[in-house]
């Protein structure tokens, strides 16, 4: 104030928040008369926020049922150099895709594995003894299936069967981590009158697009061939006279290699009168 009703106050300095430190404002103040008063001063001091340090990653991804444990975090008083750690609250939001931000209210169960494709956001705060609030701090955290399905075949693999038998598939169960239903595909077939090896494929795909395949190998068995001698078929004998077989031979046709297993010592033979 002045005895005139008017006086200008000059200050000698202006201060900056973005930085911590200590400022000296000096305050003068001159009449329209040019008299100037004694100076005045203030000290301002600029202190540091308190401070949140995240454990990385920053950026998780964790598979639907899976559990989800934070890497961790710090916190620090830098007016005091003590620590915050266990004052630091934490609140998780779903991340809506499309705006980037947290959608709907705070997740008082936190992250919930189960529900994939969704991304959830934590932050992390706290404030010192004076109130001041860190910067907050984000984690994201991604549940995302990478996990193709199971598959368990029933029955024999390989299966082994012979010619003219009727193949009947055994079946398959699949199960997926991610708890859904998986129908497996079947592909391929059994020719049942041809001697050969056969491959049936078996195809689980989950709803995040993992797919998982097995095979099962089907042998189908030639059955042993029995040749007789000539004639074949009908052979007349006097009475009286002694019957002499023509012989046969037998061979095992799973065994068809170049040592020619014979099964003609195996021959069984009965005899039995026709009915005319």
């Amino acid at each position: 104030t002045d005895n005139s009703g008017e006086a200008t106050v000059s200050i000698s300095k202006s201060i900056t928040t973005a930085k911590s430190g200590t400022h000296l404002i000096t305050y003068t103040a001159t009449d329209s008369s040019g008299n100037t008063s004694n100076s005045v001063s203030r000290t301002v001091h600029v202190l540091d926020l308190p401070v949140i340090e995240l454990n990385p990653p920053t950026k998780i991804t964790v598979g639907p049922g899976e559990d989800f444990t934070d890497p961790g975090y710090t916190a620090h008083d830098m007016v005091n150099n003590t620590s915050l750690t266990n004052d630091v609250e934490i609140s998780v939001y779903v991340l809506n895709p499309i705006s980037g931000e947290p959608t709907g209210a705070k997740l008082i169960g936190g992250v919930n594995t189960t529900v994939v494709g969704t991304t959830f956001i934590i932050y992390y705060n706290v404030q010192d003894e004076n109130g001041a609030s860190a910067i907050p701090k984000t984690r994201r955290v991604t549940i995302i299936d990478e996990t193709a399905p199971v598959i368990t075949l029933k029955g024999d693999s390989p299966l082994y069967m012979y010619v003219g038998e009727t193949y009947t598939e055994p079946g398959s169960t699949a199960i997926d981590n991610s708890g859904e239903t998986i129908v497996v595909v079947e592909s391929g077939t059994v020719t049942n009158t041809k001697a050969g090896t056969y491959t049936i494929t078996y195809t689980a795909t989950d709803s995040s697009g993992n797919s998982s395949s097995l095979e099962r190998t089907v042998y189908v068995l030639a059955l042993p061939i029995i040749e007789l001698t000539l004639p074949t078929e009908e052979i007349t004998v006097k009475a009286g006279m002694a019957f002499t077989d023509p012989g046969y031979t037998a061979h095992d046709m799973l065994n068809n290699n170049n040592n020619n297993t014979s099964l003609t010592n195996d021959v069984e033979i009965s005899v039995y009168v026709l009915n005319p």
